[in-house]
């Protein structure tokens, strides 16, 4: 669909649920599902499945941790850090965040971070990137592991493979990130000093739960309320 989006023209931005109820307006065999229910299942499953992704710095991970660590102690932020982190900005919410993405059944959180920075940034890290070397935001239901990729030129030249999926993407002082961050960024970078060292074999140890059941029959409806559907 975003292949054929002509950014031209102006368009109401709708939720998962608006959507889907203005969608079901249109095709026949849709009517015969409870809508908000089977949006609202929809979200909260998309929150279960496990995200990867990459944190890409330009320095090396002794500077990094050296940084971090003065920049805890010195909460002014009176001068730029040193180093600086590389952030993508969605194209939809236009938040900044860490260039990463769901994971694919079956597949490693490695290479759903090396398909991941492929897809928003076009970078290959596979040979730089470390499978013991991460960090981790656990909210809830939600998961999120981000390798640590240091070292890298702010020459490179990046770019979005994915289309309409990133506004821009940019390098940032560690101490002057966005405002409009996604809520993962501050406690993931928080915790990172005290975290920034290979992880032990068994903390590495990855459970792939995207392959939650999708109950689609408990959704199905002999007769829907059409006053439930929006209209534009």
């Amino acid at each position: 669909m975003k292949d054929h989006f002509d950014p031209a023209k102006e368009f109401q931005r709708l939720g998962i649920k608006d959507f889907m109820l203005q969608i079901s307006r249109h095709l026949k065999f849709l009517k015969t599902w409870h809508i908000a229910n089977l949006a609202e299942f929809y979200s909260k499953y998309k929150r279960r499945v496990p995200t990867c992704g990459v944190m890409i710095f330009d320095g090396s991970l002794p500077e990094l941790k050296k940084e971090l660590r003065e920049l805890r102690k010195n909460t002014n932020h009176e001068r730029d850090s040193k180093l600086s982190l590389l952030m993508v900005q969605d194209s939809f919410y236009e938040t900044w965040n860490f260039p990463k993405g769901k994971i694919h059944v079956s597949e490693t959180p490695v290479n759903c971070a090396i398909r991941e920075a492929k897809e928003e940034i076009n970078f290959d890290q596979r040979e730089l990137l470390n499978e013991n070397l991460f960090a981790e935001y656990r909210h809830d239901e939600e998961l999120c592991r981000l390798f640590i990729v240091n070292d890298i030129s702010k020459q490179t030249n990046f770019h979005p493979n994915c289309h309409g999926e990133i506004k821009e993407i940019k390098w940032f002082p560690i101490n002057r990130l966005p405002y409009a961050c996604h809520r993962m960024v501050q406690p993931i970078m928080e915790k990172l000093a005290d975290n920034l060292k290979p992880k032990l074999p068994e903390a590495v140890a990855w459970k792939n739960t995207c392959a939650m059941p999708w109950p689609m029959d408990s959704f199905c409806a002999s007769d829907v309320d059409s006053s439930s559907y929006l209209v534009f």
